[in-house]
């Protein structure tokens, strides 16, 4: 487990294979026609929800999946949930302490330079090519990027 340095905020990250059984049946609804691993990370992301939301001293319950794909929370409680290959994490807040959270796991060097282009403006492509270990830039720049986009 990886706990952040505010008390405001809960986290509960796993690199175990979660198997189906730690989804509620709320949940399942939402997995119809999911792949293998679509389906392995989306339960191992509810189960370190639900861990996540134990340590806030909230009782797990289901998350089920919006209109725009994004995990619905219950009442008062913001979220976010991330997987990479081997690490799925969650982290939760109530927000009366933060509005919002955002988080991203991403494998360092794992932007395709040749997505580059795409992803980064002008002045973030300066940037990432001043450092000293561009491809660690470039999949931190995206990692803060997508955080970002999901606290949205």
């Amino acid at each position: 487990m990886i706990q952040l340095d505010n008390p405001y905020i809960f986290s509960f990250f796993t690199a175990e294979h979660i198997g189906s059984d730690a989804i509620r049946p709320e949940e399942r609804v939402f997995t119809e026609g999911f792949a293998t691993d679509r389906m392995m990370t989306f339960c191992a992301g509810r189960f370190c929800a639900r861990r996540a939301m134990q340590l806030m001293g909230y009782p797990g319950v289901a998350i089920p999946i919006g209109k725009d794909r994004a995990p619905v929370w219950p009442a008062g409680m913001a979220g976010s949930i991330s997987h990479t290959q081997g690490l799925v994490g969650a982290m939760v807040c109530s927000t009366g302490d933060h509005p919002s959270i955002g988080l991203d796991i991403e494998r360092r060097n794992a932007v395709d330079r040749s997505l580059w282009d795409i992803l980064f403006d002008e002045v973030e492509l300066k940037q990432i090519l001043a450092t000293p270990s561009p491809d660690e830039q470039a999949t931190l720049f995206f990692s803060l990027k997508e955080a970002y986009y999901k606290m949205q």
